[in-house]
Formats: structure tokens, C-alpha cells, sequence
């Protein structure tokens, strides 16, 4: 394995830094004492945004661990899990805000997942550009994404009418045939080249059935420039009715998935929703551990 390099902040200043291999993380942002902010994934730009969000906050890049990739023994869950260590190991208490773009925030959703199993409390789960794969074709039983269309069409009221019943139970009833033309495989794509994803990993995510989250969620999106397949969701990314804990979406004015941080403009409405959030969590973790101390001392 190689070393690689990074472009991080130190003392407010780009600088390349070089990372050792296996180290599980990167400091895009060392100096702070507030609470730390985990990424998963990254985009051009990124530590543009993260001079935006301040020198008060660390904000830390997961590392992929390139020895869990084998397609032999690969499982999502069980790299996940590597990382929910790595992340204990540097931050033993909660509340936990992760953040992962395109791919990597279903990286991070899952990573969410574990740490609410293991008892531990995540403040807020960040997904830049990441869609309910589950929903979208390619990615998802072909009943299933036509069968979302189908509930997104009824809100249009499309449901009423009598004819569109009898096409939409046809279609339904032929998907079964028609998944066998759009078969997931994991190989390299332009996906997996740009984003530096290792294929199995990309599989793993578009396969990854999403269970029901408790926690909040931010939703940062484009509103233009979109696949067909981004299209045909509604504007949450398919992530409304799975997560139960509150869902804000932010849209930006990119329209390019790669560019969501490049325009100062989207970067510094990104930055200033994130600061909000943090605020929120950190002045509401405040007060918890205020109570709770006060209680211990009655």
C-alpha cells in the first residue's frame, strides 16, 4: 500500500499532507475543542467548506479500509462496523455528527445505524447527494422503484382516475421480466473512477436496503442537473418515509454531482446550515448534561 495525500487546513491554511497507509483518519481540521464532525467520502472542494464551518470544530475524514474490500469475504456491515471503532476510539461519547457524500453517506447511514444499536446518541447525519438507492432502478427490485413511482404519481392525484390502476398493476406485474435487463453488477464505473470507490463497496451500496432511522437527517441536494433515475424521486431522495427523526432538506444551485461545494455561494449555505445544527446539538447536549448532573447532586 501507498501513502497518500490529502489537502487539509492547518492553522486556517490549505497545505497537502501526507497520510500513512491504514491510517483510519484523516484531520482536515485539527485545532477545536467542539465536538467533532466525521466525513465519509469527499468532493472537489470540500475543504473549502470545511474553512466555511470554522476553526472551533474538528472535522475528520474516515479512511476507507482498503483491506476489507476483498470480494471473497467483503461485508457492508462488517466495514461499517470498522469504522463505528475507529470513530469510538477517537470520540468515546456522544452525540456523534457524521457526514458522508454520495456513496459514502450510506456509509455513514449504516454507521448511524450501529451506533444508535450500540446505545450511543447520534446528533445529526449529513448525506450531500445521497438517494435512497432502494428506490431507484439499477439499484432496487424493479417492483419496488415502480411501485414508488406509482405511490408519487397517486400524489398528483393520478391515482383517481381509472385507467392509470390497470397500466400501473401491467407494469408492476412485468418488472419482474423487465430486472433481468438491468442487472447491478459491481465492476468500475465512472462512479466508481471519480469518487475512488472501490467496486465491491459501490455494489454494497446499491443494494444496502435502508432500515428506519431514528435520528435527524440533513439532506444536502441539487435541485437541477439530475440523472432520470434522481428525477423520478421526490424531493427528500426516497429518504421521507424512512427516517423518523426529522428530515431538512438543503438545495443548492449546482448542478453537477461532483460541484455541490465549488460555488462560494452553495458552500457558505451549506456552512451556515451546518453551523446551525451544531449549535442546536451542542447547546441541547449542554443542557441534558446539566440536568443530568444536577439530579446526581439532589
Amino acid at each position: 500500500m501507498r501513502s497518500k495525500f490529502y489537502t487539509v487546513l492547518r492553522g486556517g491554511k490549505k497545505v497537502l499532507a501526507i497520510v500513512k497507509p491504514n491510517a483510519p483518519l484523516v484531520e482536515l481540521q485539527p485545532e477545536g475543542k467542539s465536538t467533532p464532525f466525521f466525513m465519509f467520502g469527499s468532493y472537489p472542494y470540500l475543504v473549502d467548506l470545511v474553512h466555511l464551518i470554522g476553526d472551533d470544530r474538528p472535522v475528520l475524514s474516515v479512511v476507507a479500509n482498503e483491506e476489507a474490500q476483498s470480494p471473497m469475504t467483503y461485508s457492508f456491515s462488517s466495514e461499517c462496523a470498522g469504522y463505528v471503532k475507529t470513530i469510538l476510539e477517537r470520540q468515546p461519547q456522544g452525540p456523534y455528527m457524521l457526514g458522508g457524500c454520495s456513496a459514502g453517506g450510506t456509509v455513514v447511514y449504516e454507521i448511524a445505524q450501529q451506533l444508535h444499536t450500540l446505545g450511543y446518541e447520534v446528533g445529526l447525519l449529513v448525506l450531500f447527494e445521497t438517494p435512497n438507492w432502494s428506490l431507484m432502478p439499477r439499484h432496487s427490485g424493479m417492483s419496488t422503484y415502480l411501485a414508488a413511482g406509482r405511490a408519487a404519481l397517486e400524489r398528483m392525484r393520478l391515482g383517481e382516475k381509472p385507467e392509470w390502476n390497470s397500466i400501473a398493476k401491467w407494469i408492476v406485474k412485468q418488472s419482474h421480466g423487465l430486472m433481468r435487463l438491468l442487472p447491478f453488477k459491481a465492476g468500475v464505473t465512472a462512479t466508481t473512477v471519480r469518487f475512488n470507490l472501490e467496486p465491491v463497496r459501490e455494489a454494497a451500496a446499491g443494494e444496502y436496503r435502508p432500515e428506519p432511522y431514528a435520528g435527524r437527517v440533513l439532506l444536502v441536494r441539487r435541485h437541477r442537473g439530475l440523472t432520470w433515475q434522481m428525477r423520478h424521486l421526490e424531493a427528500d431522495f426516497g429518504w421521507g418515509e424512512t427516517v423518523r427523526g426529522g428530515l431538512e432538506v438543503c438545495m443548492v444551485e449546482a448542478t453537477d454531482h461532483l460541484e455541490i461545494f465549488k460555488a462560494e455561494g452553495d458552500r457558505m449555505l451549506i456552512a451556515q446550515t451546518l453551523r446551525r445544527y451544531f449549535a442546536e446539538i451542542e447547546a441541547r447536549s449542554s443542557k441534558s448534561g446539566f440536568v443530568a448532573q444536577r439530579s446526581s447532586q439532589a
